[in-house]
């Protein structure tokens, strides 16, 4: 009969049980907000749709007068995503898939905006823009749905303004995404769907502290 150390079970249950607890408190400070309209358009009838998004803070002083409130180039914020630590996860999907991982490199070869038709790994660029506020979009399509990034600087707390006057500002990101019909109403899909909302939320996080880390700010 199998023996098993009745000390090693405590132990095992408590790491399971902290690292949940620390995944779970990484995407706590994740927003779930209304998709975009423009994932919303690229959708087809009962394909699934989310959209989160995460604030960071960032050190005001520290900040060039020249990057706020610039518009950000949609090679950085798709940079922001695909680079990111979280990401690794898929990555190694990627390759196990035969696909190559998007690098770093690419995004610095592409100054500015990326070409319509763009492959980044199995996605493709597919929309862009760039909107009054200064927030910048990207929409792209991959075989199972879409998946669309946001960022920009936006106002911080009191509208931004503080006693001195000078204007504040925030990093926000968002992370929208997309899944075909067929696919989220599968039995997989169902069974994979905690895990997709808990792991947008981490790599929203993740992605927005990235870009953050991009900028240098």
């Amino acid at each position: 009969m199998l023996q098993v150390n009745s000390g090693l079970v405590p132990g095992a249950v408590a790491l399971v049980s902290s690292t949940f607890l620390g995944v779970f408190w990484y995407g706590s400070g994740v927003r779930v907000v209304p998709p975009d309209a423009m994932l919303l358009t690229a959708i087809e009838t009962n394909d699934y749709v989310d959209s989160y998004s995460f604030t960071v803070p960032i050190q005001n002083e520290n900040v060039p007068k020249s990057i706020v409130p610039k518009t950000l180039t949609h090679s950085l914020v798709a940079q922001a995503l695909y680079t990111c630590p979280a990401f690794q996860i898929e990555r190694v999907l990627l390759t196990a898939a035969g696909w190559a991982p998007p690098k770093p490199m690419e995004f610095q070869k592409a100054v500015g905006d990326l070409p319509i038709g763009c492959k980044i790994g199995p996605w493709e660029v597919v929309q862009m823009s760039a909107d009054q506020d200064k927030l910048t979009s990207v929409l792209l399509e991959w075989p199972g749905g879409h998946t669309f990034v946001k960022a920009g600087f936006v106002l911080g707390t009191d509208n931004g303004v503080e006693q001195s006057g000078q204007k504040t500002y925030q990093l926000e990101f968002t992370l929208g995404s997309s899944l075909r019909a067929s696919l989220s109403s599968s039995i997989v899909g169902q069974a994979l769907m905690p895990f997709h909302h808990l792991y947008s939320r981490i790599l929203c996080r993740n992605a927005a502290n990235h870009l953050k880390r991009l900028l240098k700010v």
